[in-house]
């Protein structure tokens, strides 16, 4: 890869990074290149080793290959066993194109936990679901319909591939952690 090449695809991730994807007029003005014709130059290099794809109506947009953008809402609280989402605070994460995953939210952690290795400010990326496997990280409510985080390990119920939780514990598994993301500051 050459150091133009490498420019190119560190100014594209870098966009992803920010939530959106640019066009070859983005790519250009960033590398000073004067004509549009070096830009998809580049980009069609890029392109050819399978390191960009082109993305969009036009084709004019790229994005880094094995990555699609996923629009997730972040989830408040949960009254009445549904969650309920804040809708100033939906974000844009780049997931992997292999995941074949249904319905997402995103929960952010409120205090540190140290069960499942999370820092204040984590967000943790859930899939909707009510079953869970031993060792799964799962967003469940509790019997006063309290959201909480945990590591789901049934005591009972060994061997078996799927769990829910036994109705005697009160408690409502509402999701299964696909991720997390952690921001460095």
């Amino acid at each position: 890869m050459t150091e133009n090449e490498r420019r190119v695809l560190d100014y594209i991730k870098k966009c992803e990074s920010e939530g959106f994807l640019p066009s070859v007029r983005d790519v250009c003005g960033e590398m000073g290149f004067t004509s549009s014709a070096t830009g998809y130059g580049y980009i069609n290099k890029l392109t050819e080793k399978g390191l960009l794809v082109r993305t969009g109506t036009d084709g004019r947009q790229f994005r880094t290959a094995g990555q699609r953008p996923v629009s997730v809402p972040v989830a408040v609280n949960f009254p009445h066993g549904v969650p309920e989402f804040d809708e100033y605070s939906e974000q844009i994460y780049f997931l992997p194109d292999r995941l074949n995953i249904g319905k997402l939210f995103a929960y952010r952690i409120t205090e540190n936990m140290t069960r499942i290795r999370a820092a204040q400010g984590d967000i943790f990326i859930f899939e909707m679901q009510d079953y869970a496997m031993d060792g799964d990280i799962i967003i469940a409510l509790d019997a006063d319909g309290k959201e909480f985080v945990t590591v789901f390990s049934p005591s009972e119920n060994e061997g078996v591939s799927r769990f829910r939780y036994p109705d005697s514990e009160n408690k409502t598994i509402m999701g299964k952690s696909i991720g997390m993301i952690r921001y460095i500051r």
